[in-house]
């Protein structure tokens, strides 16, 4: 989340004739109408007050008005050319509406009249950052912390930046620090959890999640992000428990209805799965892999005419699904359409030849089609890949050859 500068800076600006209540009801954030109606009243007074036009302005911003905020904080600008305040301010309105360069313009423009805003360098980084220019916000969280080597949104800032070009080191270190400085900082604790995981360090991973739920109990993610580590550590209670609390949160999240219907399908609850694939399908129609979640849980149920609908729904949406395809022609194998099967058995493996279980579907149709020469080729490959490949070792014991 971006930052602007606090409405106490303003005070000196604002005009003498100012009625004291008034300006205090128009700085304080708990009640935002409350703001923009003193606000009004004041800019009524003294309309060529930029430092009026800023807090109210900013009032918006935080009402998520951001149209009206840019307005105000363009007559501002308009006012007052030279005020630092409100090209930043402008820029994190541009920035909440994805308006990057349009931030970044107003950011430089900040930095070009204050080049000692730490503030404007860590906004214009953060930007650079969502552009996928972490070269460029590097320099920028660098300079903001030259400023300001305490700065904790500005190592926060650049250790995301690190972590997306994959330094999870300089990453760690800077969420080290940010913590440091601010052992409450939630977001820190989020983020290095994600660089642990990324590390497949799950256990300090899921330690980090711990530490940002306790301090921001309502962090959908995190409670989502630590379910998918207890997915990976097979502890499928925890991670149900972990996906609900998600869910009470927000009932509309889809990633966390997908994951858990994922969690549910590996723990052999093919029912419970279908009903979260329905949900995320109901919120998301192209939502393939919904589409091709649900298809296994109806395979392994045995309702195949299900299966092969969703299979070739899922399929329909991504065309490059190898998953879908591969899946989709052991159900036509089973169903006697062999040479349909064969057709997405070559298509699976030529999207994805490194994945064992494909080259081991293709060798049970070559097989069915009597390619006794071919079957055991991909055999042999498939346990290449992966020893424990059993349904291939099978394959070639039945075909009387060696591994």
């Amino acid at each position: 989340m971006l930052n602007r500068i606090a409405a106490a800076v303003f005070i000196a600006l604002l005009s003498g004739s100012a009625q004291a209540g008034t300006l205090e009801d128009c700085k304080q954030s708990a009640d935002l109408d409350l703001s923009v109606k003193a606000c009004s009243r004041l800019i009524r007074d003294t309309p060529k007050d930029a430092a009026l036009f800023i807090l109210r302005g900013n009032a918006y911003a935080d009402r998520k008005d951001y149209a009206l905020a840019i307005a105000d904080l363009t007559t501002a600008i308009d006012l007052q050319p030279s005020n630092a305040i409100a090209w930043n301010d402008r820029g994190s309105a541009y920035w909440h509406i994805n308006e990057d360069d349009k931030a970044l313009a107003d950011f430089s423009k900040s930095i070009e009249l204050d080049a000692k805003s730490a503030l404007a360098f860590t906004n214009r980084g953060l930007t650079q950052a969502r552009k996928l220019d972490y070269a460029s916000a590097i320099e920028d969280y660098n300079k903001a912390i030259e400023l300001n080597a305490k700065y904790t949104d500005a190592l926060n800032g650049r250790g995301l930046a690190y972590e997306a070009r994959g330094d999870h080191s300089l990453a760690i270190k800077d969420y080290d620090k940010v913590l440091s400085l601010d052992s409450h900082f939630a977001s820190a604790y989020y983020n290095r959890a994600q660089t642990y995981g990324a590390l497949g360090e799950l256990d300090r991973a899921i330690e980090d999640y711990d530490k940002a739920i306790e301090e921001k109990a309502t962090d959908e993610d995190a409670y989502a992000d630590r379910a998918r580590l207890y997915v990976k550590k097979k502890n499928f209670v925890r991670a149900i428990a972990d996906f609900k609390r998600a869910l009470d949160l927000n009932p509309g999240f889809a990633g966390a209805l997908l994951d858990r219907g994922n969690a549910y399908l590996d723990n052999d609850k093919p029912d419970e799965a279908i009903a979260d694939y329905n949900k995320v399908i109901g919120l998301d129609a192209r939502n393939g892999a919904a589409y091709r979640g649900r298809a296994v849980a109806f395979h392994n149920l045995g309702i195949l005419d299900r299966a092969m609908a969703d299979y070739s729904k899922a399929i329909e949406i991504d065309a490059k699904d190898s998953n879908a395809l591969n899946n989709r022609a052991m159900v036509l194998l089973k169903t006697g359409k062999i040479a349909e099967a064969l057709a997405d058995a070559e298509r699976a493996v030529i999207l994805d030849g490194l994945d064992s279980t494909k080259l081991d579907t293709r060798g049970q149709v070559y097989e069915a089609l009597g390619r006794k020469t071919d079957a055991i080729a991909d055999y042999r490959k498939a346990l290449k890949l992966n020893p424990n490949e059993s349904g291939s070792s099978e394959g070639l014991k039945r075909l009387g050859a060696s591994t």
